[in-house]
């Protein structure tokens, strides 16, 4: 049961790495002339705006 807990964690790290990646690219795309360091920040940043746009869907579909 513990080693599932442990795989179920090492999948979701997995999948945000590839959301940051996508936001990374998509930023560069339209921003080219960024340094990575900038280009990185924001797609941080974009990434932190989507998570959170999911717990407030996720707060707000929640009937208990």
């Amino acid at each position: 049961r513990r080693l599932s807990g442990v795989i179920a964690v090492i999948l979701m790290y997995q999948i945000f790495a590839q959301i940051l990646k996508a936001y990374y690219f998509a930023v560069y795309e339209k921003h080219p002339e960024l340094d990575q360091k900038a280009l990185l920040a924001v797609a941080k940043r974009k990434f932190e705006e989507g998570i959170a746009n999911v717990y407030e869907t996720i707060d707000s579909t929640d009937t208990r």
